[in-house]
């Protein structure tokens, strides 16, 4: 089956996944941290951007993924997907301190409203088709 909306989220989703583990496991070699921050502001911040998008991305595909499987509107599905890259990339800029200019509560509560509309269009179009 062809699911060219989940599968290009997924990629570029896969992509800040790898990009945010590199950017970590560089900042360990270079302070010689393996275990926790080490007190490293800037360790601390790539650990966490890293660990946000990892809880967090997954499961926002998979659920885009469902929705493709069941046929929701491409449109629909391409729009979804822009916001859950879009907002999963903002989030990580702003967790490594590299994007100030919009509180990092914003990408957050954009992330939770995916979380839920998401599961609820699966939910709807499973019990009104």
């Amino acid at each position: 089956m062809n699911v060219p909306n989940a599968a290009h989220t997924g990629a570029m989703i896969g992509l800040l996944l790898f990009a945010l583990g590199l950017n970590t496991s560089l900042r360990r070699m270079k302070v010689g941290v393996y275990k926790g921050d080490g007190g490293d502001e800037a360790l601390r911040r790539a650990s966490r951007a890293h660990g946000l998008a990892v809880e967090h991305g997954p499961i926002l595909v998979l659920l885009l993924l469902l929705l493709e499987l069941q046929g929701a509107p491409a449109q629909a599905l391409l729009y979804l997907g822009l916001a859950i890259v879009i907002v999963r990339a903002w989030a990580a800029l702003n967790n490594l301190g590299m994007l100030r200019s919009v509180p990092g509560s914003v990408a957050a509560a954009l992330t939770y409203a995916l979380e839920f509309v998401l599961p609820v269009c699966l939910l709807v179009r499973q019990y009104h088709h």
